[in-house]
């Protein structure tokens, strides 16, 4: 029997050609018809995160002169994590900054000195990341902060003053809050210290001694000072409404040098209303003069002392910063030659956590662009230097700790001249 071979027919040559031509055809077509699909989300999301994320709060840390005649400032801000390099934009105002197309310092670390700035005058930073890849993040907020005007010469004692409102009449529960207070001075030891709002303030810490005490209190170290004489106390005029806590004052020898330091505790009007701001202002402005005839009637009074060689020291309550724009108080302060140590501080620790604290929170208060704080050491520049301002409040793991009061106290380290 004859079987018949199972081998495909192979189609000729010229066939096959026309059959390939019309296979391609189709194929053609049928591409041309499938919808495009899109990237996946994944893919989009990477090419997003390509930029870096955005800088956190950038702070002013140190400040200083330098001897060309100008100033500059350092600020510091958290890493980020897929920064190499960072960006630092100077502006002279708020607006200013936002204006600045070109970095004024580039680093590669999360600290930079920004130099060649004029003394004593405002200015604002931001600060953005760099990748590998040469993409930017998103700018920092804005924050600002003055330079030095001028120092001392530096040849005084160095001394620690510590500011603190302490609410004794008006917040509840003051027989536990003034232990934690004592502690925090003995913890902290200033040589001396204003407490403002100090009316039931009645037990000095451990160690130290009232120069008068008050409503605006002033202690020192009887370590380090001797009570030369007993303090008083100034209530401004009433001219747009209710007066504040006035000004009040104590004066210390120095038992290792003999010289002499008159301190003197302020608590400016508080309020937000037109005649409260105005009577702030008022007071802010007499600041500089109650200094001036306290210290003509000191030498009158005890003319043996050694007046021509006598520091004076201003610290208090001030119910005003800089963000309040509206409110005249700390131009006043200024215009009479005294300025916040806070401007003036060669370092500076914990800048944006407000001083205020009227809710006794364990959260931290922050004030992005100034700070905030209306506790305030005043210093004459051209007398002082000022070492280090600090928010004292005792913390842990970035909550606030054995609140005393509804003020948190700032405290700073600074030499003095006549």
């Amino acid at each position: 029997m004859r079987l018949t071979s199972l081998r495909p027919k192979l189609p000729s040559p010229r066939r096959a050609a026309a059959i390939a031509s019309v296979l391609l055809s189709l194929t053609l077509a049928s591409t041309a018809l499938t919808p495009s699909v899109p990237a996946p989300a994944s893919v989009a999301a990477a090419a997003t995160a390509a930029r870096p994320a955005q800088v956190g709060l950038v702070s002013f840390v140190g400040a200083a002169l330098t001897s060309d005649g100008k100033a500059s400032l350092t600020v510091s801000w958290p890493a980020v994590k897929t920064a190499v390099s960072y960006e630092v934009f100077v502006g002279t105002t708020y607006a200013n900054v936002l204006t600045q197309k070109t970095a004024r310092v580039t680093t590669r670390t999360t600290k930079a000195v920004v130099p060649g700035l004029t003394r004593g005058k405002d200015y604002f930073v931001q600060v953005r990341a760099v990748n590998a890849q040469g993409k930017a993040g998103n700018k920092s907020s804005r924050v600002g902060h003055g330079t030095i005007l001028a120092e001392g010469s530096g040849s005084a004692t160095k001394y620690s003053l510590l500011t603190w409102n302490i609410c004794s009449n008006k917040c509840s529960g003051f027989s536990a809050r003034q232990k934690l207070i004592n502690a925090r001075i003995v913890e902290l030891s200033p040589s001396m210290v204003t407490l403002q709002e100090a009316t039931e303030y009645t037990k000095a810490p451990t160690g130290y001694g009232f120069a008068y005490k008050g409503r605006s209190t002033v202690l020192y170290d009887k370590d380090v000072f001797s009570l030369a004489v007993t303090g008083e106390q100034t209530v401004p005029s009433a001219k747009y409404g209710p007066a504040g806590g006035g000004i009040s004052w104590g004066v210390l020898k120095d038992k290792s040098t003999g010289r002499l330091s008159v301190v003197f505790s302020t608590h400016l009007k508080s309020g937000d209303s037109k005649s409260a701001v105005k009577q702030r202002v008022y007071e802010a402005g007499k600041i500089a003069a109650v200094v001036r005839s306290t210290m003509a009637m000191l030498r009158v009074e005890y003319p043996k002392l050694a007046w021509d060689t006598a520091a004076t020291f201003v610290a208090g309550d001030i119910n005003s910063n800089k963000s309040r724009t509206t409110d005249g108080t700390i131009a006043a302060i200024e215009k009479t030659g005294w300025h916040d140590a806070f401007d003036q501080a060669r370092v500076l620790v914990k800048q944006h956590q407000n001083s205020a604290n009227g809710s006794m929170s364990t959260t931290p208060r922050l004030g992005i662009t100034w700070g905030d704080h209306i506790d305030q050491v005043l210093v004459q520049p051209s007398k002082t230097v000022v070492l280090k301002w600090s928010n004292v409040q005792k913390m842990s793991k970035g909550k606030y700790v054995k609140l005393a009061s509804d003020h948190l106290p700032i405290m700073v380290t600074l030499r003095t001249n006549p």
